[in-house]
């Protein structure tokens, strides 16, 4: 059997936020994509890139990190399952700039709402 590589874009095309560290004067640049685990919205992740900057614009780190809807990191094993998915079903597609902005600021929202529900009940 011939293993066939395969690749993904993760990235949005702008950041979706970068933060000073005042401390250690490091930039953290996140790109965010969010991907669809199945038919419900309420199971999507998001797929960030974060990338640190050192003090001269030196890349000091890349991480890849898979966050769910309540904000929890997957491990590695979920992780690249939902990553082979999302290539084995052509899930990320090159649209307008904006509209990876606008799933991303869409997903936020829905995170918070869900949230601000659990809390309500507890």
């Amino acid at each position: 059997m011939v293993q066939q590589q395969q690749v993904a874009n993760l990235s949005s095309w702008r950041p979706v936020s970068v933060q000073h560290h005042w401390l250690t004067n490091d930039i953290q640049v996140r790109f965010a994509t969010i991907l669809t685990v199945d038919q419900h919205r309420d199971n999507d992740v998001q797929c960030g890139i974060i990338v640190t900057f050192g003090s001269e614009m030196q890349v000091r780190e890349v991480s890849l990190q898979v966050e769910d809807m309540d904000g929890i990191n997957l491990n590695g094993k979920d992780s690249l399952g939902i990553l082979q998915r999302a290539i084995e079903n052509g899930e990320r597609k090159m649209g307008r700039r904006e509209e990876g902005r606008e799933r991303y600021e869409e997903y936020v929202k829905r995170m918070s709402e869900k949230k601000e529900k659990r809390l309500r009940r507890e």
